[in-house]
């Protein structure tokens, strides 16, 4: 349900768009199924970079790579003889927050969530134009 100021906005944000060669797609967040909404939130958190990430970032970034696909707690645990997984972990979460790694959104992101190199934006952007689409056919 819209109001006029947010059809007013959002013809406003598409005129913006479409100067710029953008698309416009408005996903409302009762849209958004709970669980993406819920990993969305949860990964909000992580967002925030803690001082000693920039030294294990680009570690851990090269043994994801090397590793391939992998579980979140996995990854930790193979850092296990240099750094407690617990301080590792955070790191884990804040690279798929940032979109570096990727999981299943469509799955409750947790330490057994297989994580690889790549961006959650892609799953969200599939899911915009799924949606999209639907609201074509309707």
């Amino acid at each position: 349900m819209t109001t006029p100021k947010h059809e007013l906005v959002n013809r406003r944000c598409d005129k913006y768009a479409v100067i710029n060669g953008w698309d416009y797609k408005v996903i409302y967040p009762k849209q958004i199924p709970d669980k993406i909404l819920r990993n969305i939130k949860s990964l909000h958190g992580a967002l925030k970079r803690r001082k000693w990430f920039d030294e294990w970032i680009p570690i851990v970034e090269m043994r994801l790579r090397y590793m391939g696909k992998i579980a979140i707690i996995d990854l930790a645990k193979s850092f296990s003889t240099q750094i407690s997984p617990l301080f590792i972990l955070p790191v884990i979460y804040h690279l798929i927050a940032k979109g570096i790694f990727t999981t299943n959104i469509y799955q409750d992101i947790d330490e057994y969530s297989e994580i690889s190199m790549g961006s959650l934006l892609e799953q969200i952007d599939r899911f915009v134009l799924e949606e999209g689409d639907n609201d074509e056919a309707e």
